[in-house]
């Protein structure tokens, strides 16, 4: 099965120098469903902007659709994915 979404060796951190992610690695199959889960805090949302594009990584490259993620083709990568947040009030549309 394909890659839809690659990650390799990100880090992220909101306050240097506490890193926030630091050196996660995935892939996600295209046509499969995958959860991001964990307990408050734990960064589901930081790691879904940041799949998404709404933030940049520190370290490490996100590819969605084989496009790796940057400041030039975050228009491009949102063709691809989009998030959902729990609460309404936190949706872009």
């Amino acid at each position: 099965m394909e890659k839809i979404i690659r990650v390799e060796n990100i880090d992220f951190s909101y306050n240097k120098p506490k890193e926030f992610i630091k050196n996660i690695s995935f892939e996600i199959k295209k046509g499969s469903y995958t959860c991001i889960v964990g307990a408050n805090g734990s960064g589901k949302t930081t790691l879904a902007r940041l799949l998404s594009g709404l933030l940049l990584t520190d370290k490490g490259e996100i590819f969605v659709d084989g496009i790796k993620i940057n400041l030039q083709n975050m228009k491009d990568i949102r063709k691809y994915i989009g998030v959902v947040f729990q609460n309404p009030d936190n949706q872009y549309i």
